[in-house]
């Protein structure tokens, strides 16, 4: 059963990330609004309850989070918006009130000096000041995992949740020590929360939930077993969501993570 829609509205951006799986899939027309307006009675006919709305950067592009998530609410869907925080400021906000939670993306491309752990931290808060729950997906690498205790104690005064990802390829290895650890803060924090992938390395999920429990949708309405997959099917509107899903749902169990 799909239970999470993950849909990246637009390629655009405001930067420029070398990590960045986006800008590979940039190309292919956008399709128009009513496109993705489309999906919300396939969602709702197959008991998709959460829209993840990426990019690109989604907050870019302030109407349309609006409208969407006025259409999300007609059919009692949840929206979640990531963001890397450059669209978010007190004037855009009011625009995505509709969402339930929006996530700033941290990682080392983001943060190469103090100041710019503090901008990040503000639009954290600027998120929370608004009445909206606050992720944070920080992506994990060697020198944030030996700093990882006061980092955590450091976002969650801004942040409800943390969500620990990696990149893919990976660059850090699962092994003893790192296990003991990422344990040792979801066991203290309690908000923290580490992805699929890293969860089977750690031997604590018996697979992933590419092709089983997520469908991916991009800007040119190709589909996905996964965010960084390539596409298996195009989808030419949004109400072809529903003969997709009954068609191709769900794929073999993945066992691990063939993306790292």
């Amino acid at each position: 059963m799909i239970k999470v829609l993950s849909l990246h509205y637009t390629p655009e951006c405001s930067r420029t990330c070398p990590n960045c799986y986006m800008q590979a899939k940039a190309d292919g027309e956008t399709k128009p609004h009513q496109f993705f307006y489309d999906l919300f009675p396939a969602t709702k006919a197959l008991g998709i309850e959460q829209i993840a709305l990426g990019g690109g950067e989604p907050s870019l592009f302030p109407d349309f989070v609006e409208t969407f998530c006025a259409k999300a609410r007609e059919q009692d869907i949840i929206v979640n918006m990531t963001s890397n925080g450059d669209g978010l400021t007190p004037e855009t906000m009011p625009k995505f009130a509709g969402l339930t939670m929006i996530s700033i993306s941290m990682d080392r491309f983001k943060v190469k000096q103090p100041e710019d752990v503090k901008w990040i931290f503000s639009k954290m808060d600027l998120v929370r000041d608004s009445g909206l729950k606050v992720g944070c997906n920080l992506q994990l690498d060697p020198f944030l995992i030996d700093n990882l205790y006061p980092m955590l104690a450091k976002i969650l005064e801004h942040a409800d949740y943390v969500y620990l990802l990696q990149t893919k390829p990976s660059n850090i290895k699962v092994n003893e020590d790192l296990k003991k650890r990422l344990l040792g803060v979801t066991l203290a924090f309690g908000r923290v929360f580490v992805d699929d992938s890293i969860q089977l390395g750690l031997e604590r999920k018996e697979g992933c939930s590419r092709g089983t429990e997520i469908v991916s949708i991009d800007h040119a309405g190709r589909a996905y077993k996964c965010s960084f997959d390539e596409p298996f099917a195009q989808l030419e509107n949004g109400g072809d969501l529903v003969e997709l899903v009954e068609k191709e749902y769900p794929f073999e169990l993945t066992t691990e993570c063939p993306f790292l």
